[in-house]
């Protein structure tokens, strides 16, 4: 654990550099006072709106811990899953490609009595959903707002396709995983082999062990399958994140008193663009996004403002998020330490 604190200590500092450099590359060509001047002219209500989607976001993504941990047997609370959620947002923004929110969540589940291999069963359960729902709204964008995509790429939109191929394999993957044994037994004689190369003793070890996890996950995933609807709910509940979350760009849209273009536009074209982006080996994707942003949203916000839009959305959807989330595991921290003591 001790190493993986360091290393989430280096990707924290990483993005804090990222951001750094990204923000002095905006305003080397941008007037601060002149965007902080634009947004205080913003219609407030729906800057505020744009905010509550994101809690919306937040509380959705526990309900789909929540209701899989019930069903294994363990009684956690509600409370509890918002704590995991809160921790798999952060951890995921600060680290490349999102690598460090579900070893965090298990961390702390685990910490709470939580078995690590239904941890780990309920996060792949929570990330079908997840991936589910992000790549058929990507898709849905691609077809619905191909007009705006080629106004704003022309041919060079294709590109958009390489995100929302590997999202699709993800997706499959993780599925085959939880409702196919083999791939479960295959993967084991994998690692099994690979480490045999390096020592037999070793390769013995690794393998008793992930028999011993192979059968606490499938008697989990034996347990989730009776259940056959908890997938449903999952993929269903992670369609309304994710639609809260795409939403927030209208919000700010509205904020900035325009009209011309309706929600589900504008929430489509952030859909391509959360997946087009999610590849990137970036924390957070920090510079792909906003770079991003810059091309797709240039045929929805005026030019004047458009430097404006980006950094609001961001600073709603990603940067306040990541300082509340952090003033609140630090809290989490100290009470963890606390009753350790």
């Amino acid at each position: 654990m001790n190493t993986e604190k360091k290393s989430f200590k280096k990707s924290g500092i990483i993005f804090l550099i990222l951001v750094v450099i990204l923000f002095a590359f905006v305003f080397h060509s941008v007037s601060l006072n002149e965007v902080i001047e634009s947004i205080r002219q913003t219609d407030q209500p729906f800057i505020i709106l744009g905010m509550l989607m994101m809690v919306a976001y937040l509380l959705c993504d526990a309900l789909n811990i929540y209701r899989p941990l019930h069903i294994l047997g363990y009684p956690i609370s509600y409370l509890q899953s918002i704590k995991y959620s809160i921790l798999g947002f952060f951890f995921s923004y600060i680290t490349p490609s999102a690598t460090g929110g579900q070893p965090m969540q298990i961390y702390y589940m685990y910490k709470d009595d939580i078995n690590v291999s239904h941890s780990a069963l309920v996060l792949i359960i929570q990330l079908i959903g997840h991936e589910t729902a992000i790549t058929t709204l990507a898709i849905i964008g691609f077809i619905s707002q191909n007009g705006l995509l080629t106004k704003a790429m022309g041919q060079a939109k294709y590109t958009l396709l390489i995100g929302i191929v590997v999202n699709v394999l993800i997706d499959l993957f993780m599925f085959c995983v939880v409702f196919f044994k083999k791939t479960a037994r295959i993967i084991n004689r994998i690692v099994v082999k690979i480490a045999g190369v390096f020592s037999k003793n070793v390769a013995t070890r690794i393998d008793a062990s992930l028999k011993q996890v192979y059968d606490d996950y499938q008697n989990g995933a034996d347990d989730l399958k009776a259940h056959k609807g908890i997938i449903r709910k999952t993929v269903l509940t992670a369609f309304f994140q994710m639609l809260f979350m795409f939403t927030v760009p209208f919000c700010v849209y509205l904020g900035f008193h325009l009209h011309q273009f309706h929600w589900f536009q504008i929430t489509m074209i952030e859909a391509v663009l959360f997946v087009a982006v999610g590849f990137v080996p970036l924390p957070g994707a920090i510079g792909a996004s906003e770079g991003l942003f810059y091309i797709l949203f240039r045929v929805l916000f005026p030019s004047s403002i458009l430097t404006s839009a980006m950094l609001l959305t961001r600073c709603i959807n990603l940067y306040f998020c990541l300082v509340i989330d952090g003033l609140l595991i630090l809290w989490f921290t100290h009470r963890l330490k606390k009753r350790g003591n």
